[in-house]
């Protein structure tokens, strides 16, 4: 599946970003991943994610 994709931990934390096709992505060499978040670019209404920006499930959107 083609995007742009926030890898984050387990809490939800962005710890990496990815372009391009998530199912060829190599997710083992992130520590405690906890899954991604598919979001578009260059806006967004869910907010553009940076390392270290939070997920929010309820707010649907990336916080600081």
């Amino acid at each position: 599946m083609e995007g742009n994709w926030a890898i984050v931990n387990n809490e939800m934390v962005v710890i990496g970003l990815f372009e391009g096709d998530i199912f060829l992505h190599d997710v083992t060499q992130y520590e405690n991943y906890g899954g991604e978040v598919k979001y578009s670019t260059p806006f967004d209404y869910r907010g553009t994610p940076s390392i270290g920006s939070v997920w929010s499930n309820e707010l649907d959107k990336f916080t600081e």
